[in-house]
């Protein structure tokens, strides 16, 4: 595997030329200030955060303000965060964690811009969550031109150690653990600093090849290098619900929620656990802590709640996730629409409520009317009905929206079996 790159020599105008910067500082005369040094370097697609909260709601909403969050400079698009340290609600270093935590933008450069009184914290903090640079304030626009110009080459061409790390975490992602493996015995030989991120990545290759003992003992060690890596309690707690062990799993996850207490996906793997081992209220806390943290993460409670055979609680998540009545639905939003309220449906009907089922398949129809599964699951709903009412009217409903997914889809076996019994 060849992992040279070519040296990257390009302006802030250039790199920034149809890409974004996000600014996130609660002072708006710094915002400001920040704004118009940036303008002097011609980087103007500036967007503003005044607190954490409101930056990770941009990350993760990236349709809203059009932005592409990508790991290598030589695209077209880019996004880079100037983020302060001292703010209400959240700080910088929080929000640098979940920056970090999150699968899309855990690459995104940050640059992490505090007062000297608090230089040598930054510094700790930021080696450990990873951050790209930390800049003292005051500064003129030539040393933050500078800082971010180092940290856009390094990314580009980072030490060799540095890309071996980067390609094992590559092959992770693809399986081919083995060779992960190699690369990163290779990567360990040539610096003498131990690292987290590699034992981390080594423990999850065992993992995946089921060398359980051996990928705990790499999480351990890289514990002892930085307990305050997010990963290694993500990865372990991961190991732990391989192995059956909820217990440790959860007291993984909650160690991991300390460090980064904001990511919902993480709240709401906590409140599955819960749901599992029939923590009914801790599961509920759990779960209204990922909703607080982000609402869209509703149909995932909903799915965990129809999985454990919690219809009612299914349907109230189900309602929750669904687009606000009336809004103008985009054509993705349309399909996510169908998906949750074909659902929905189901939760419905495991309680019973077999007309409301039914009623919530017809909107569905309404923004997806070729869609084979919800005219199999209307049918199905009409012979509950039927059987439940004695009513040869629903027979034939069902034998109407049986056919329609089977026309739709010839190969749809299980509708073809329905008709058949009609």
């Amino acid at each position: 595997m060849s992992l040279k790159s070519k040296a990257l020599t390009v302006s802030l105008r250039d790199y920034f030329q149809n890409g974004y910067i996000l600014v996130v500082d609660d002072v708006p005369n710094m915002r400001k200030t920040l704004r118009n040094i940036l303008r002097s370097l011609e980087v103007k697609k500036i967007i503003e955060a005044g607190d954490g909260d409101s930056a990770l709601a941009i990350l993760r909403n990236k349709s809203h303000h059009k932005l592409d969050i990508i790991e290598d400079v030589s695209h077209k698009k880019c996004l880079f965060v100037l983020l302060d340290w001292c703010m209400p609600r959240m700080s910088g270093i929080d929000a640098a964690q979940e920056i970090r935590a999150d699968k899309e933008a855990e690459n995104t450069p940050i640059l992490m811009i505090t007062g000297e009184s608090a230089r040598d914290q930054v510094i700790q903090a930021s080696a450990e969550v990873g951050v790209n640079g930390i800049m003292l304030k005051p500064f003129t626009a030539g040393a933050l031109e500078k800082k971010m110009l180092s940290i856009i080459q390094l990314r580009a061409n980072p030490p060799e150690h540095v890309k071996l790390i980067t390609a094992s975490e590559m092959l992770v992602a693809q399986g081919r653990h083995d060779e992960s493996l190699e690369l990163l015995q290779r990567a360990m030989k040539m610096t003498s600093h131990s690292s987290a991120r590699v034992h981390v990545l080594k423990g999850e290759s065992l993992k995946e090849q089921g060398k359980y003992e051996e990928a705990r003992c790499a999480f351990a060690e890289a514990m002892t290098i930085n307990p305050n890596y997010l990963k290694i309690y993500e990865q372990s707690a991961d190991l732990a619900m391989k192995e059956d062990k909820k217990d440790e799993a959860l007291s993984f996850l909650k160690e991991a929620t300390k460090i980064s207490p904001c990511n919902a996906e993480r709240h709401a793997a906590i409140g599955k656990i819960h749901l599992e081992k029939g923590d009914k209220e801790e599961a509920q806390k759990a779960f209204e802590g990922a909703l607080k943290h982000n609402p869209k993460i509703a149909k995932q409670v909903a799915e965990a709640y129809l999985k454990e055979g919690n219809a009612e609680q299914a349907e109230e998540f189900f309602r929750r996730s669904l687009p606000e009545h009336g809004k103008k639905l985009s054509l993705e939003e349309k399909r996510e629409y169908v998906h949750i309220a074909n659902r929905l449906g189901i939760a419905l009907r495991k309680q019973g409520k077999i007309k409301e089922a039914i009623a919530e398949y017809q909107k569905a129809c309404k923004h997806d009317p070729d869609d084979e599964v919800i005219y199999y699951n209307m049918g199905k709903a009409y012979i509950v009905l039927a059987n439940k009412e004695n009513a040869s009217s629903y027979i034939n409903e069902a034998k109407k929206y049986l056919k329609k997914a089977v026309d739709l889809d010839p190969g749809f076996e299980e509708a073809r079996v329905e008709l058949s019994k009609l």
